[in-house]
């Protein structure tokens, strides 16, 4: 019997490192970004877009990661072309959604996008090669478009901000006291 007490004891040391790296891997995996790590780290030589706009020729298959606000989908025969309003980016790749833009860009993505889910509006970033321009009318003005054939694209869920909410149970000192503000013994 005393063997058997002995064999569960080295048995159960021996494997609680394992069952302590198998819990951190669990935990791990399941506290990982669903944003893809093309759109997470920005490349080392990350051009903005004004400079591109200016001359599209020498920034010709330059890696970029852009982002910014929906303005247009269009779905074309094998392929969707995405008008996007450029937005400085967080660290992380989401644009600011108050910021002043530097000016538009177009993504190209192959296959289907549903305009219903890339609704225009919502705040996208793109990762992808500068491919060239293209121009397109923006009302009554014409624009060059500088394009950006996705390697990698995100649609940012929106965030929800929740109002402050003022408990007056834990904060109202004078709670208490009904509809008196000094308390029950100082109305009149």
């Amino acid at each position: 019997m005393a063997m058997i007490r002995e064999g569960i004891r080295l048995t159960t040391r021996r494997s609680m490192p394992l069952l302590a790296i198998l819990l951190f891997a669990a935990l791990d995996s399941g506290c990982s970004s669903q944003v893809p790590a093309l759109i997470r780290k920005s490349p080392d030589d990350n051009p903005p877009l004004q400079p591109v706009r200016a001359d599209v020729d020498a920034f010709l298959g330059r890696s970029v990661r852009w982002g910014g606000k929906i303005a247009e989908v269009q779905n074309l025969e094998t392929e969707t072309g995405i008008e996007v309003v450029a937005l400085p980016l967080e660290r992380r790749g989401r644009p600011r959604a108050s910021g002043e833009s530097d000016g538009r860009f177009l993504a190209r993505i192959p296959g289907f996008i549903d305009p219903e889910v890339y609704k225009e509006g919502q705040l996208l970033t793109v990762f992808g090669k500068v491919s060239g321009q293209t121009e397109r009318d923006i009302g009554e003005y014409r624009y060059l478009y500088p394009v950006v054939t996705a390697q990698a694209y995100y649609l940012w869920p929106p965030e929800i901000y929740y109002p402050y909410y003022y408990d007056p149970v834990l904060r109202d000192p004078f709670f208490y006291y009904g509809p008196y503000y000094y308390g029950p013994y100082l109305h009149y």
